[in-house]
């Protein structure tokens, strides 16, 4: 058997030392440090489970919208600071020893979706130690903990994500109005054509015409309808702006049925209002079941002078 020459030996355990050293100061791999691994720009959809409540958020080419138990428009700046502080949270690096069925994994479940990949994540119990909530997430190979911060921000939802102006863009950009008064199922229908808003269908009685109409035309060749009265534009005008400004002051999170009652429609929102009560009034938005307080001028302006 031949043996190595002697001065090969030196060169092989100068290997082997520089081997070892390697491994002792090379970096552990790298775990995902936020709970979502991907940016609120790049996420095309959530959908979080919790208490009963199923919160939904796509990305449209027009904005955010709100599905699950509030099905609403989406506030765009809400919604973008939700996603940001979700993207934001972050995770124990080295993941915790502990059995999943003894953590209380699924009291809350994140699905998110950027394009390419989709990412579960699922909330457990609190550590009684170190105050933090387990997660297991379908980007770790194992459970972890994280900030109880999460808890604080889930409370607020969906409720904090519906759109603060009550018509927002709808009233902006607003080439239809239909009103409906208490005590009627027909609606009152303003059209704009051109510069002008033409009243086309009217569900009132003639003595309240003089001031909404300023001339009226029973018949014109140039337009599409026939008997149409061009409203008051500086009546219009008013209604819109004060629209697009009305600001919601709260949101309820109880479930109370719109009344039948007066409304006000402007483009894809449709607005029930209760009697004002105050300052504030209850409104409905799309039918949805959890209203909404705004001030009563909106409600003032609209029902006392069309």
């Amino acid at each position: 058997m031949s043996h190595l020459p002697k001065s090969v030996i030196p060169l092989l355990l100068l290997i082997v030392v520089a081997v070892v050293w390697l491994v002792i100061d090379s970096d552990p791999p790298e775990q995902n440090k936020f709970l979502l691994d991907m940016t609120a720009e790049s996420i095309s959809s959530v959908e979080i489970l919790f208490d009963e409540i199923v919160v939904r958020i796509a990305k449209t080419d027009s904005g955010y919208l709100l599905s699950g138990t509030v099905n609403d428009n989406a506030d765009q700046v809400a919604t973008s600071s939700f996603l940001n502080r979700l993207c934001n949270l972050k995770v124990d690096e080295i993941p915790v020893i502990a059995d999943a069925a003894n953590v209380g994994l699924g009291q809350l479940t994140i699905t998110a979706f950027d394009g390419e990949k989709t990412v579960t994540c699922r909330l457990g119990k609190m550590n009684p130690v170190s105050g933090r909530y387990y997660v297991a997430s379908s980007n770790r190979s194992e459970i972890a903990t994280i900030d109880p911060a999460i808890v604080s921000l889930m409370n607020s939802i969906p409720f904090s994500l519906r759109q603060r102006l009550l018509f927002g863009k709808d009233a902006e950009y607003a080439e239809k109005i239909k009103v409906r008064f208490s005590g009627s199922k027909k609606y009152d229908e303003f059209v704009k054509e051109g510069d002008s808003w033409w009243l086309v269908n009217y569900s009132g009685d003639d003595s309240r015409l003089g001031e909404v109409v300023s001339i009226r035309r029973d018949l014109y060749n140039d337009r599409t309808r026939d008997g149409a009265y061009q409203a008051d534009e500086n009546l219009i005008s008013n209604l819109l702006f004060i629209a697009h400004n009305a600001k919601v002051t709260h949101s309820s999170t109880v479930e109370i049925e719109p009344p039948v009652a007066a409304a006000i429609s402007i483009g894809s929102a449709t607005v029930e209002f209760s009697f004002p009560e105050k300052e504030q009034v209850e409104c409905w938005r799309n039918s949805n079941p959890y209203p909404m307080q705004v001030n009563k001028k909106l409600h003032e302006y609209a029902f006392g002078n069309l």
